[in-house]
């Protein structure tokens, strides 16, 4: 009888090992700097400064990947008189359907040409058939 209760001990204890340690290896995705995701919704935030006539344009890849929800530029808070602080440009995408693209957001003053952008960023983006951001890979 005892051992028949030790054997179910030990089963138990080797169950909840295995939940415990079963969450420990679940894989994080690693994102770039500056980007944020939460299930179908992707944000990426770059610095920007508008008053030297510099910023950010965006080129989605693939259509229907993902969808451009809100773009918006949010300055930074400062004291009254200061002229010429920058801030943060926001871009929010949602997860539409399965597949691969790519964003591409280059930082250049828009009455000069494209190529003379001073930033380049690209963004890799797969989405899952939910419709779940899987993976978000930064190259320049």
């Amino acid at each position: 009888m005892k051992i028949s209760q030790l054997v179910k001990t030990l089963l138990l204890i080797s169950i909840f090992s295995l939940l415990i340690f079963s969450g420990c290896t679940a894989k994080k995705m690693v994102l770039p700097s500056g980007s944020e995701v939460e299930g179908d919704k992707l944000t990426i935030t770059l610095d920007e400064n508008p008053t030297t006539g510099y910023v950010w344009t965006l080129k989605i890849g693939t259509d229907n990947i993902v969808m451009l929800e809100s773009d918006e530029y949010v300055p930074v808070q400062t004291s009254a008189n200061v002229v010429g602080s920058g801030g943060k440009h926001v871009w929010s995408f949602k997860g539409v359907s399965k597949g691969e693209t790519i964003l591409t957001f280059k930082y250049y003053r828009p009455w000069e040409k494209e190529d003379t952008a001073i930033e380049t960023r690209i963004f890799t983006i797969i989405v899952s058939e939910k419709g779940e951001i899987s993976s978000v890979v930064s190259g320049s």
